[in-house]
């Protein structure tokens, strides 16, 4: 029974980190597509920026032997917070589970506020 608990709570907390995350990136993608001045190069843009950081995380291989600038900027890498709380949270280390929720959490809100102050409105 403590098992079947121990899984519930990872779990939710990572279906929550996940939540955080995924709102963190349609807000940073608003604010990348407004950037552009065609609807064409959208998609180009948003690959653009958040390719290297998907990549210059550990999510698909470990970083340890990674170059000194690859690391410096995996500190800064929202995609590398969300990687750590998913961790966390499946290891049961919640302090650092909510310290990367915190700092995904700051990202979204960031994300939100610059997506609103770039907004463009136009009637076609």
């Amino acid at each position: 029974m403590m098992a079947a608990s121990i899984l519930f709570y990872a779990f939710t907390t990572t279906s929550f980190a996940i939540l955080v995350a995924t709102l963190s990136y349609v807000f940073f993608s608003f604010v990348i597509a407004s950037l552009s001045r065609t609807e064409n190069n959208v998609s180009l843009l948003t690959n653009l920026v958040t390719m290297p950081l998907l990549l210059s995380s550990s999510a698909f291989y470990s970083l340890n032997n990674a170059p000194a600038f690859i690391q410096a900027i995996n500190r800064w890498n929202p995609f590398q917070w969300l990687i750590d709380g998913l961790r966390s949270a499946f290891d049961l280390a919640w302090a650092d589970y909510f310290a990367n929720m915190g700092l995904i959490s700051l990202a979204a809100i960031a994300a939100l506020v610059l997506a609103l102050k770039t907004f463009r409105y136009a009637e076609v």
